[in-house]
């Protein structure tokens, strides 16, 4: 399999540059809606304030009600995509540093989350037009691969804003301060500067100049055009069921550990290798599958082994671990970090394929006359079901217990594979006729309908 992605003409370069935006994008999300508040609780923030955070995901829901306008209007010399990507980057990072003026306190919750909600607002105007540049940038071959990039990248912004940003703030302390907020402040702008520079340097596709300039005989990018599609009344309840089951353990796996009586290093450890090895394994090998064999067939392939991975750890959670295995990995401790590590990884990999598979079937459904509107549209019901997810799951987990929650997770996974086993025969032809058709409108052959609006 990996020999046949180094055969093909799959553009590399290319790929890097897609997948540094996308870092680029998690990083300062992450920053601001799960290290800051982390932060914020070690300065002792009540629990019943927490609420406010929720807030800043505001802006990755609401994204779509200015999509059209990202969409649409842009320096056209300088390229309609890096007009926006350009001007998000210097104001988020410039955003970022009006934090260094404030200090880290719960006496400064309001002025520091008014400020994160700001740079949210851009960062999430900025996210329309990466993702209008990735459509445009990837040929069908390079679904695959592009959406494992995507997700390996997200996965190491996760990694780099929780784990980096935390170390600088409690190893690099200037001189009569308390902390490092301020160095970890500045630092996390200069990365959101770097991240992007790659995308500046290369050239843009002519696609999307060609319809914002009205030199393609194409209906102007609109919500309405959106919402009116027939095969929508299927995408997008498919959309909120992927964003749900990405989200239902994400959130729980440290308040799981510390219901097992691990203990708060141990969780740490714990986290900190799960998901920036999981994630990407998932993505990767799904990647790879996807280019190989095509989505039909990763389907599959998830299904068994998400009731697979999921149940042998419910099966962990209700028998335990015989004493046998744990002796075999050294002092108790240890094995008991090293054994959930080992069992926690599998899951991830599965959540994360699945995840990764949502991303290139976006990548099919999206118009390419509207491509910022169309993705940002789909990213908003996805992060819908995110969000339902993340206030449904802790009750379903109280409710059933651990055991029966992580078999019902493994179970929720397997049926949504099953469901777009079914269902994705019907609905892509009705997306490939709308394809057709829009290649048709400017003139080109219908068998060209994705290719020929790609430049390399």
């Amino acid at each position: 399999m990996i020999a046949k992605l180094r055969q093909s003409d799959i553009h590399w370069t290319k790929l890097f540059v897609i997948g540094a935006m996308c870092m680029a994008q998690t990083f300062p999300y992450i920053l601001s809606t799960s290290t800051i508040p982390s932060l914020f609780r070690a300065q002792d923030l009540e629990l019943e304030k927490f609420w406010i955070f929720s807030l800043l995901t505001v802006p990755a829901w609401i994204k779509f009600l200015w999509a059209p306008i990202v969409d649409a209007h842009g320096i056209r010399s300088f390229g309609l995509r890096k007009t926006w990507i350009a001007s998000c980057t210097f104001l988020g990072a410039t955003s970022l540093m009006l934090l260094t003026g404030i200090d880290l306190s719960p006496a400064s919750l309001l002025p520091i989350v008014a400020i994160l909600f700001f740079h949210m607002l851009i960062m999430q105007t900025q996210d329309i037009a990466v993702d209008a540049y990735t459509l445009e940038n990837l040929r069908p071959k390079e679904r695959g691969v592009g959406a494992s990039v995507k997700v390996l990248f997200e996965a190491f912004g996760d990694a780099l804003a929780m784990g980096g940003s935390m170390y600088i703030f409690t190893r690099f302390v200037p001189a009569g301060a308390s902390n490092g907020w301020v160095p970890m402040i500045v630092v996390a702008a200069v990365l959101l500067l770097c991240f992007t520079l790659p995308v500046l340097i290369r050239k843009e596709p002519n696609f999307s100049k060609l319809v914002a300039d009205g030199h393609i005989d194409t209906p102007r990018p609109s919500l309405k055009g959106f919402l009116l599609r027939q095969e929508n009344r299927i995408i997008v309840p498919l959309l909120f069921a992927g964003g749900f089951v990405n989200f239902m353990a994400p959130t729980l796996i440290g308040v799981l550990l510390v219901d097992h009586d691990f203990d708060l290093l141990q969780v740490g450890v714990i986290m900190g290798l799960v998901t920036p090895i999981g994630a990407p394994l998932g993505a990767i090998c799904a990647g790879i599958m996807v280019t190989s064999f095509g989505i039909r067939k990763v389907l599959v392939f998830l299904l068994v082994f998400a009731l697979v991975v999921f149940g042998l750890a419910a099966l962990v959670l209700q028998l335990g671990v015989p004493s046998t295995v744990l002796s075999l990995l050294g002092d108790g401790k240890l094995a008991r970090t090293a054994l959930a590590v080992l069992i926690l990884i599998p899951c991830i990999a599965a959540i994360a394929q699945m995840h990764m598979i949502f991303t290139v079937l976006r990548m099919q459904w999206a118009s390419r006359v509207q491509a910022g509107t169309d993705f940002s549209s789909q990213g908003a019901i996805y992060n819908i079901g995110r969000t339902a997810a993340g206030a449904a799951s802790p009750l379903l987990a109280a409710l059933v217990g651990w055991t029966f929650f992580w078999g019902i997770l493994g179970t929720v996974l397997a049926v949504l594979c099953l469901v777009l086993l079914c269902v994705l025969p019907a609905l892509n032809e009705l997306v490939d006729l709308r394809h057709v058709g829009e290649a048709e409108l400017h003139g080109k052959k219908p068998e060209m309908a994705l290719e020929s609006q790609l430049l390399d």
